[in-house]
């Protein structure tokens, strides 16, 4: 209750007190408060009030009106203000020095329009330029063969190879299913699921990015095994021009170059090879080049526009099958309805 209250409350009982003395001095009763409030007109016979009667009524029925007034007011302590809060008064006491204060912090949760985490259950694994560099690079299968869980094995052709992930194309015989390939970030799965491994030089990669798992949310159709991403190398890394020459056992001989360079908003690769080999067993030579042009213009920070072609021609032999007679005879001879003597086999080179 503040002092203001307070003064006013005992202001009010001070001029109640004098105004009972003055009504008793003039012979009134309690009950005047009723002639206070509605006052009735007397008959002919009774006096006149006096001013001093009419003096003190006004002041009784104005000091009955504030009344009504303060009984209506709330308490000082239950008083709102305008947005609802209460409002405390009392005395601040100062914290203790080197004291933190407790504070009651509350848990945010933070919700983003994008995945957090990876799919559960997909595993991704890459190689780099050394796994190409290193080794022979007649074709992918001794780098892809270094990433656990990834099987490559020899399919019809040349350079024809199937990927099994997790048991997916494991009995494919021509290309690659149930995985998507893509290169430099384009799709290079046809519109059937099929796939061809053959179309990728890996003198060309600076890596290969492998992911096991099915992963269709992700990366469309024909994704129940994974995805297999290679990356070729950019003009700003090979810088000029590179040659690359190399020869193996069975005529085997690769001859390639690449040509790449940067240049402000522009970055330019060009890689060409020539492939050729007898091969181990009879009938089974081929020759293959392979043209990969890769182009890009940096618009601005957020677009860049990208011009790539592939081209692959292929000339080859497959040869069949052998029996376990056959293969005994001469492991080196193409198959075919009757086993052949060594002698005979040579005579046909």
């Amino acid at each position: 209750m503040s002092w203001n209250r307070i003064r006013q409350r005992c202001g009010v009982s001070a001029r109640i007190r004098n105004l009972a003395l003055a009504l008793l001095l003039l012979g009134l009763s309690p009950g005047a408060q009723i002639l206070a409030q509605e006052p009735t007109a007397q008959s002919g016979s009774a006096a006149e009030p006096s001013e001093r009667e009419k003096h003190l009524r006004k002041e009784l029925q104005r000091i009955l009106e504030e009344l009504d007034q303060l009984q209506q007011v709330p308490p000082e302590g239950d008083r709102r203000t305008p947005e609802g809060t209460s409002i405390i008064k009392g005395r601040v006491e100062p914290e203790e020095p080197g004291v933190a204060p407790e504070l009651d912090l509350t848990d945010i949760s933070i919700i983003s329009g994008k995945p957090q985490k990876r799919a559960e259950g997909v595993t991704i694994s890459a190689t780099e330029r050394s796994e190409t560099t290193e080794q022979p690079t007649r074709h992918f299968r001794e780098s892809l063969e270094s990433l656990p869980g990834v099987v490559v094995r020899q399919g019809n052709g040349p350079r024809d190879f199937n990927i099994n992930i997790r048991g997916q194309g494991a009995k494919q015989t021509f290309g690659i299913r149930n995985l998507k390939m893509y290169e430099d970030g384009i799709s290079q799965t046809q519109s059937d699921g099929l796939s061809r491994l053959d179309l990728h030089d890996p003198w060309f990669m600076e890596g290969v990015e492998v992911e096991r798992g099915a992963c269709s949310s992700r990366y469309d159709n024909y994704c129940l095994g994974g995805m297999v991403h290679f990356k070729t190398r950019r003009g700003s890394d090979i810088d000029g021009l590179e040659m690359l020459n190399a020869g193996g056992s069975y005529g085997f001989h690769k001859h390639a170059l690449a040509y790449g360079k940067n240049s402000g908003n522009v970055d330019i690769a060009y890689f060409g090879s020539y492939v050729g080999e007898d091969g181990y067993i009879q009938h089974s030579n081929y020759w293959t080049t392979t043209v990969n042009l890769n182009m890009r213009f940096r618009i601005d920070d957020k677009q860049t526009f990208y011009f790539k072609a592939i081209n692959n021609d292929v000339w080859a032999r497959v040869p069949l099958r052998l029996t376990v007679g056959q293969f005994q005879a001469n492991s080196r001879q193409a198959g075919g309805g009757t086993a052949i003597s060594p002698q005979t086999a040579n005579s046909l080179d």
